[in-house]
This record gives structure tokens, sequence and C-alpha cells, in this order.
């Protein structure tokens, strides 16, 4: 690395880190990340990747620290793409701390600015993002409404997590064929593991046919833990021990 220059050397560490992200090496990430800022102090991208780190492993104050500073390095970069990337992670922060009013605010005013834009690619992030926010907040109606928008606007594939977002909402709001309708279109597309479970788990739930959807749960989680998706491990113990309190036969 001593051949390059610091800028340089700052750049190689966020890919390097970009690439721990995205395989959910949080720790290691943000390892590259502070590397990275520490070579360039001004270098925004390190700071808002360290900022996406901090988020996903539920350090807010850490996170708020970043977006912070992130938006002072704004001013400098004046990038419309980065403002609306800082802009959505604090709304996702804040929507995972119970400030959900605030979370959906501050997404549809970037999904307003975002139309004005006619940008397909903010279009489609803060759609996905909407669709989210409205899950968590057990506002069923309106998550089938964004994650179905989302998935008529997607920019280049469809994430397979709208297509879960709609079965459930579907199954919680008593639309059970429209539940089915949703599952069978979804068949022949490539979901996620522990969403190929996830699915068919609430498919059989809602035929009462406990035990197979006490078992497909158990193995979405199982995948969620292997690939350390913290946030699903999260909300399938928290269906499982509502559905299954009386009957826990798995060991978490």
């Amino acid at each position: 690395m001593y051949c390059f220059s610091k800028e340089q050397q700052a750049i190689v560490y966020d890919l390097i880190g970009s690439a721990y992200l995205n395989n959910n090496y949080f720790v290691q990430a943000i390892d590259c990340f502070q590397k990275a800022a520490q070579q360039n102090g001004i270098d925004l991208l390190a700071h808002i990747h360290l900022a996406m780190a901090y988020q996903y492993l539920k350090r807010d104050h850490e996170c708020f620290n970043e977006l912070n500073f992130c938006k002072q390095l704004l001013f400098q970069c004046g990038s419309v793409y980065r403002m609306f990337q800082i802009s959505q992670i604090e709304a996702l922060v804040r929507a995972e701390r119970g400030e959900l009013g605030l979370a959906k605010k501050i997404l549809l005013n970037l999904y307003k600015e975002a139309g004005r834009l006619k940008d397909d690619y903010l279009i489609n992030n803060l759609l996905n993002n909407l669709a989210y926010v409205f899950f968590i907040s057990e506002d069923y109606l309106n998550a089938i409404l964004y994650s179905k928008e989302a998935m008529r606007k997607s920019y280049k594939h469809i994430d397979s997590v709208l297509y879960l977002y709609i079965v459930y909402s579907y199954f919680k709001t008593d639309q059970l064929d429209e539940m089915n309708n949703a599952i069978q279109n979804c068949g022949q597309e490539p979901l996620e593991t522990h969403i190929q479970f996830l699915i068919p788990g609430i498919k059989a739930w809602s035929e009462k046919n406990y035990k197979q959807a006490e078992e497909k749960f158990y193995i979405a989680y199982c995948e969620s833990k292997l690939r350390k998706e913290t946030d699903w491990k999260v909300w399938i113990l928290n269906w499982y021990h509502v559905k299954f309190e009386d009957n826990l036969n798995f060991c978490f």
C-alpha cells in the first residue's frame, strides 16, 4: 500500500470494507472503513459506509455521529445522491429506534423529491425503504402498497424481501386469497434462502398446519443465523415465541 497516495489508500480500504460489508462481516468492514477515514479524513463515502455498518449493528450513537459528520462533508461535494443516501440511513435508524412517524416523514419527503428529479434509482430505493418501514410499523395495507410499487418500478432486480412483506401483510389482514395468489406469483422467483422457508411457513400457519409452520420457521431462523441476518433472526424469534410459546421444541 505504500506505493499509493493517502487518497488512493483510502479508496482501497473503502473497497475492501465494502466487500466485507456485503458479506455481513461487520467488524472487519468497520476496521477497513476506519482506516480509509484515517488516510483521508474528508472521504465522504468511507464515513457513509461506516454509518451503514453501525446501523446494521444497532450502534445508533456511533451511527448518528458518522451521519452528522457526513452532513458536514456533504456541503463540500454537493452530491444530491449522497444527500439522499445519508437521509435514508438516518430514517432507517430512527425507524428501528421506534421513531416511526419521523422515519416515514423523512422517507415520504425524499420520495416526493426523487419523483421531481425523475430518478428511477432513487425512487426504487425509497419505495423499498418505505415498504420496510410500513411493514415494521405493522401498517400492513401501506406495506402492500409500497411493496407492489417497488416491484413495479424495480430498477434492476426485485428484492425478494418484498414478496415476504406482501405475503405476510395479506396474512395479517385476513386476505388469504390474495396471499395465496402472491405466493403463486413468487413461486418462480429467485428468493433468498430464509425467505424461501418463511413464505411456506406463513402459508402453513394460515392453513392451521402448525407443525409444518414451526419447522419452516426454524429452518428460516437457522439460515438467517448462518447468513448473519440479525434483523430477520429477531423477527423470526418474535413470531416464534408468540405463535409457538406453548410448544417450544427447538433450542435457539
